[in-house]
């Protein structure tokens, strides 16, 4: 393990004061029923997660390191840094190695940090649901604060004293008495945000009919695919674009090298000037040659690819996806919800996108036989 990582000053209980003031900033965005402001509550909530839990794992290795001059290992350095590397690989480590906390809690966490991902990285998030999924976010990280937070050697300090936020939880803290004060002050910030199994399966179902009705409306009204077959093959083709998405790239790589070379010939030229460039007969039979072999090749490739393809999305996917929505309600747990939810939020996804690639290559066709 490497031994250059930073750390502070703190002790315990100056460490869950820094986790709790972190966690009553989320409770005050999640309050304001603001989307933004959820959406940044869940961006907070994660880091949240992924600090307790590298600070968890850091102390199980650094004692695994300490031993392993005597003893083998249970994971090797390599494997060690790795989990502290990636967050799906501490959720795992701590879930099922250190059985710290549920498999419903893990899977709530890592659609938090997808969710926190979209929002973080590629500025997306789904206005209808991105507070309920930070409230049961919220939830769960109130829930597994205390068993992470126990996890190592207590530390305390003469500032113990200065300590007075821990009386609005209604304890006060003391030597020793650091695993209460956690478990307490953990139980009284879930207290502070309410969320009803029945809201939030009503907001999210919401959330997934008005969608769902609007694709098919598109389906039906728009792209005119009134039946199964033509549904079919219009899914079967955009899905197709998309899972071979980098196998049609380089299968393209040979025809572009082709086509390149009639522009390496006018490089710098305007296009007024292209035609008057003096080529050779022999040279432009050449080129036109290679192009047509290159076009030819790609297409059979291509074709042969297409047939041994198994699409997914259907007609009748679409139609089980409608049934899911509506049984949807039927979670026993907020866990157990998020997770119906994310399952078929991204099938819904992935239909939509093909939907609406499909209705923007009709718009452009449309567009093109008008002349514009």
């Amino acid at each position: 393990m490497g031994s250059a990582r930073p750390r502070n000053d703190w002790d315990s209980f100056e460490e869950l004061h820094v986790v709790v003031e972190q966690v009553e900033i989320c409770q005050r965005l999640l309050r304001s029923r603001s989307h933004s402001k959820a959406r940044a509550a869940v961006i907070l909530l994660d880091h949240v997660a992924d600090a307790l839990m590298y600070r968890a794992c850091s102390h199980d290795f650094e004692h695994q390191e300490f031993l392993e001059m005597v003893i083998p290992p249970e994971l090797s350095q390599e494997k060690r840094e790795k989990i502290l590397y990636r967050f799906d690989g501490k959720v795992s480590y701590i879930a099922q190695t250190k059985k710290l906390f549920s498999a419903e809690e893990s899977t709530v966490l890592m659609i938090g940090h997808r969710v926190r991902n979209f929002a973080y990285h590629r500025n997306y998030h789904n206005p209808a649901t991105i507070g309920v999924v930070g409230r049961i976010l919220y939830k769960t990280v109130c829930a597994i604060l205390p068993s992470l937070l126990q996890q190592g050697q207590q530390s305390y300090s003469s500032r113990m004293s200065q300590q007075t936020w821990t009386r609005r939880y209604g304890v006060s803290p003391s030597f020793f008495n650091f695993d209460e004060v956690s478990r307490m002050v953990a139980s009284r910030l879930a207290q502070g945000l309410k969320l009803t199994l029945s809201g939030a399966a009503t907001a999210m179902r919401s959330d997934l009919s008005a969608r769902y009705r609007g694709m098919q409306r598109t389906l039906k009204r728009w792209l005119s695919l009134k039946t199964d077959r033509r549904l079919n093959e219009m899914l079967k083709d955009y899905e197709f674009a998309d899972v071979h998405k980098e196998d049609l790239l380089r299968l393209l790589g040979p025809l572009k090298k082709a086509r390149y070379v009639v522009h390496d010939l006018h490089k710098g030229l305007p296009p007024e000037e292209w035609m008057k460039i003096p080529i050779a007969p022999e040279k432009r039979r050449e080129i036109r040659r290679g192009m047509i072999v290159e076009e030819r090749t790609f297409k059979n490739k291509r074709r042969r690819l297409f047939k041994n393809f198994r699409q997914t999305v259907t007609a009748n996917s679409l139609r089980s996806l409608g049934k899911e929505i509506s049984s949807l309600p039927r979670a026993t747990s907020l866990g157990e919800l998020l997770s119906k939810y994310d399952s078929i939020e991204r099938r819904l996804t992935q239909a939509e996108s093909y939907v609406s690639r499909a209705e923007s290559d009709l718009d452009f066709a449309i567009d093109l036989a008008r002349g514009k």
